[in-house]
């Protein structure tokens, strides 16, 4: 993924946690936490535990209704026009 700033030196780790969570979800549309993981490193219980803080803050929704049959439940950017 490309990278917001000049250096991880910038960001606090919680800081580009959330970037690139939340920039995983907004190019892949709609996602699953285990594609999450795999794109950013970053393992399952943080992932869950940051989306369901962005979906606390309206950032995401959690969706039953996904294009792919296999996943039973997506994240999707609930508003593209902030990110």
């Amino acid at each position: 993924m490309r990278r917001v700033y000049s250096t991880d030196e910038d960001l606090t780790d919680r800081e580009r946690k959330n970037l690139l969570i939340l920039e995983a979800i907004r190019r892949q549309r709609e996602t699953t936490k285990t594609e999450i993981s795999k794109l950013t490193k970053i393992n399952i219980v943080t992932i869950s535990n940051y989306v369901n803080h962005f979906i606390e803050e309206g950032l995401v929704i959690e969706d039953d209704d996904c294009s792919d049959p296999d996943w039973q439940v997506c994240w999707k950017i609930e508003n593209s026009d902030i990110i």
